[in-house]
């Protein structure tokens, strides 16, 4: 999905993928659903949002 340009995302050193939050919920709301509650996650440093992990 974030290949294909669906969600926005950001690597860690590691290599893994870490998907904004706000991403994630624009494309929820796109599709009709509703996002689950969570916690919220620390923010992505210098970006304002915070990451699905």
């Amino acid at each position: 999905m974030v290949d294909r340009g669906e969600l926005q995302a950001w690597k860690t050193p590691g290599g893994h993928r870490r998907i904004l939050r706000s991403s994630l919920d624009a494309w929820l709301t796109a599709r009709g659903s509703a996002a689950p509650a969570a916690a919220p996650a620390p923010l992505v440093p210098g970006s304002g949002e915070r990451p699905v992990t």
